[in-house]
């Protein structure tokens, strides 16, 4: 009896193992099926705890080492944001309205655009950014502009201080995920207790954006 259990132990364990086993492209399909319209916008509960559960089976195989140190050439380029949980704008909302939003990383000469295109309008959020570790940045946001049919509405400097750290927790040629927050950096000019890592990006390179 005790051998019977204990195969049944053994092939259940394997069971598990096969089950939980999904490969970094089965995984990127499961996601690309569920990705919610408005990068995620009024997603249900379920969609956004499906997307997250999945995507930290992918973080788990993270294939780039040092995303943040020797493999930053990775990041460079723009980046459309499929899904996040964060606050507006950096979820692409405006008001009631959601639009593109990209981010746009220059590895040569350590810079950084958040931008969120709703024509006519479009906001940019530029930034510089340093290494903290392999696998993290810190991000100091320096100015914010607001364009109306391409014309330059305001572009106003940000509180000194006004930072954000990047987790770079997966980093392939055509997919990242970061996971953001304050972590002691200002938000709206007040010092936040904010997590490092409070909030989720999930983001595909575009060479056309």
């Amino acid at each position: 009896m005790s051998s019977l259990l204990a195969f049944l132990l053994v092939l259940l364990s394997l069971q598990i193992t096969t089950v939980n086993t999904l490969s970094i492209p089965q995984l990127k399909s499961q996601i690309a099926s569920i990705l919610p319209p408005r990068n995620g916008v009024g997603a249900s509960a379920k969609v956004c705890s499906s997307i997250l559960s999945l995507s930290s089976k992918l973080e788990d195989l993270n294939p780039t080492s040092n995303p943040a140190t020797s493999n930053i050439e990775l990041s460079s380029g723009s980046w459309k944001v499929e899904f996040s949980d964060a606050p507006p704008p950096s979820n692409g909302q405006l008001g009631p309205f959601v639009g593109l939003a990209i981010q746009k990383i220059s590895t040569e000469t350590q810079t950084y655009s958040n931008i969120l295109s709703l024509p006519p309008i479009k906001v940019q959020l530029d930034a510089s950014y340093t290494p903290l570790d392999s696998s993290r940045l810190k991000v100091t946001f320096e100015t914010l502009e607001f364009r109306l049919l391409d014309k330059q509405i305001i572009k106003k400097s940000l509180p000194k201080g006004t930072t954000r750290i990047w987790c770079l927790t997966y980093v392939d040629s055509d997919t990242r995920i970061v996971r953001a927050g304050a972590a002691g950096g200002k938000v709206k000019g007040v010092e936040s207790d904010q997590e490092e890592d409070a909030f989720f990006f999930y983001m595909s390179k575009h060479s056309n954006l």
